[in-house]
């Protein structure tokens, strides 16, 4: 049910941004997937998650998914890095790039001009922006940032916890000018 309300409210595009408060094993990742096949066409996608450990269960997935686009993942903190791949190098629509905040923290200082082409950004565990502590903070920073620099990319918000998922649509819509829908 989570993925065919998505469909209905935020695709074709997808054209709006989307916050999905969905209990685990409801369809998050369903929602995902299909929001990243449709924003291949049009551009790069980021895709955030909050640990290192789930930046890999995501590349993984998403590689058995989506065969016929690159997903490309970033390790680390914030830590500088030459390692191939991990630079937002010869960007072309349809690759997915999967890495922590901190690391898109690093890629934003190195390259802030490659997001221009960014067609949406999914946040895993969305529900760390209520945090109070460096981690929320961060992440609702380098969600600003990515998402002023990229002038048509959306957003897809994910948690099985959101506390206030009508606040966060409410903050994206105003602070990015982006119609934003909830999916319950």
């Amino acid at each position: 049910p989570a993925a065919a309300s998505y469909a209905y409210q935020a695709l074709p595009g997808p054209s709006h941004s989307a916050v999905v408060a969905v209990p685990t094993g409801a369809g998050k990742s369903a929602v995902a997937d299909l929001a990243v096949q449709h924003a291949a066409t049009t551009g790069w996608i980021l895709y955030l998650a909050p640990t290192n450990a789930l930046v890999s269960q995501i590349r993984r997935q998403l590689r058995a998914d989506h065969p016929g686009i690159t997903i490309r993942e970033f390790f680390g903190g914030a830590e500088y890095t030459t390692l191939d791949g991990e630079t937002l190098q010869n960007l072309t629509a349809g690759q997915v790039f999967v890495m922590t905040p901190e690391k898109c923290s690093l890629a934003l200082r190195q390259s802030p001009e490659a997001f221009a082409t960014m067609s949406l950004c999914v946040l895993d565990e969305a529900h760390i922006l209520g945090d109070d502590h460096g981690r929320g903070q961060l992440t609702e920073l380098v969600l600003s940032e990515v998402l002023t620099r990229a002038p048509s990319g959306q957003a897809l918000l994910m948690s099985a916890l959101i506390a206030n998922p009508d606040a966060i649509a409410d903050w994206l819509t105003e602070s990015h000018g982006r119609a934003t829908v909830v999916i319950r």
